[in-house]
């Protein structure tokens, strides 16, 4: 069995130098940043899987519209019967205080909760002395206009925010459609890591865009070893620059049929294994970054190069090779990803045509979601009778690069 010798920057959490094959085909240990629901292997919440240590509550609590927003469902409808309540509670007690004073007949706290209720809703109500208007009672003039202000400006307040839980941004997004799965595949001898997106909706999202991210997990070295040999790990994100769609022209997607995501691992790629990259930035004073990437340079492409919109230089202990490119293997690409526990996060968004909301939708793909050398099937098509079909289930098929001949390359 042959041993494999790595830095201990490149092994994960596990901080053993030399390991076996079989060792290192074990799974390590990892929560996704981006949950999936169990049933349909899609993102649930846009939101990040962390434990949030520090937070200055003061800070959160100072944007109380937010806050409440954020609370499940139930917990915001159980706030907006709490604030009825009390305030139909001041509002009864207030009747209550002023009963005799104004001729409103109430004999108990109950009646004048009832009779604030009347009030509040606008329902109407009697007064058995007979008089509506309170005789020359000003105090209860007034008390009624400020009732009233009250009551119409509380019903706007909390309408309002079960208006805004409802129509968040996530739930409409949840008709947005990723693949299962991602790809890599090489392409004339390059690598690119794709994925695909559509729109299950009959009115598709207007100006829909995507971005993408790229979280690995370094050992910190400055941590102390625990005792089942582990440290903690350093979450570090990085941009992905887009060739498909082009990012530099804002990553605009027509969701209506499915979409490729398409991302060139080149020298400034985040899923490139750090040893692969070759160029003069990471291994010169200089900082001349046309070939490679050296934080905190400008993320660069190396399609870019090869479109002719910059110029790039030459390598010459890599054959003159220019604009950026590595060596890796696909068997190093994937042992990188795995040691570093790589996770791909997608974000879409667009505007919503009904409701001129935004929508915006999550997804993650691990080490674990890529597969390789292979390509998606076709699930837009037209049918015999020339009509467009879209099977969304053929969205997470994958087929061999040499299957479906009769393809277009344009987006194979």
């Amino acid at each position: 069995m042959r041993e494999l010798k790595r830095p201990i920057r490149e092994q994960g959490y596990n901080l053993v130098v030399n390991e076996t094959e079989d060792q290192h085909d074990v799974d390590p240990p990892m929560q996704r940043l981006i949950s999936r629901d169990p049933g349909n292997f899609q993102a649930g919440k846009p939101r990040l899987e962390l434990i949030r240590h520090g937070k200055d509550w003061g800070i959160l609590l100072s944007n109380t519209f937010t806050t409440i927003i954020d609370l499940p469902t139930w917990k915001l409808i159980m706030v907006v019967f709490l604030a009825y309540f009390i305030f139909n509670l001041l509002v009864g007690l207030i009747f209550y205080i002023i009963s005799d004073e104004c001729g409103l007949d109430v004999d108990n706290f109950n009646g004048a909760l009832i009779f604030a209720l009347l009030t509040t809703t606008t329902i109407g109500f009697g007064i058995r002395s007979g008089d509506p208007y309170m005789g020359t009672c000003r105090s209860g003039a007034v008390l009624l206009f400020i009732i009233m202000v009250l009551s119409i400006l509380l019903d706007a307040l909390l309408l309002g925010l079960v208006w805004q839980r409802l129509s968040r941004a996530d739930i409409r997004g949840k008709s947005i459609l990723f693949s299962d799965k991602a790809i890599i595949r090489r392409i004339d001898g390059i690598p690119y890591f794709i994925f695909q997106v559509c729109e299950m909706r009959h009115h598709t999202l207007v100006e829909g865009h995507v971005r993408c991210y790229c979280v690995r997990r370094f050992p910190n070295q400055d941590s102390q070893l625990r005792d089942d040999g582990y440290i903690h790990a350093h979450l570090q994100q990085q941009a992905m620059r887009l060739q498909i769609p082009d990012d530099e022209l804002g990553g605009f997607l027509f969701m209506g049929l499915p979409s490729l995501v398409v991302h060139r691992i080149d020298a400034w790629s985040p899923l490139a294994p750090l040893d692969s990259k070759f160029g003069g930035c990471g291994n010169t004073k200089a900082r001349n970054c046309r070939n490679s990437h050296r934080f905190p340079e400008i993320l660069m492409r190396a399609g870019d190069v090869d479109a002719g919109e910059r110029e790039g230089v030459a390598d010459e202990k890599h054959n003159g090779t220019q604009g950026g490119g590595i060596t890796a293997t696909d068997a190093e690409i994937r042992r990188f990803l795995k040691t570093v526990k790589a996770e791909v996060i997608a974000v879409v968004e667009g505007i919503d045509p009904v409701t001129s909301n935004t929508a915006i939708k999550m997804h993650s793909y691990t080490f674990n979601d890529i597969v390789y050398n292979r390509k998606f099937a076709a699930c837009a098509v037209e049918d015999h009778q020339g009509r467009c079909q879209i099977d969304f289930r053929q969205m997470h098929s994958t087929v061999a690069e040499n299957a479906e001949p009769n393809r277009p390359t344009v987006q194979s």
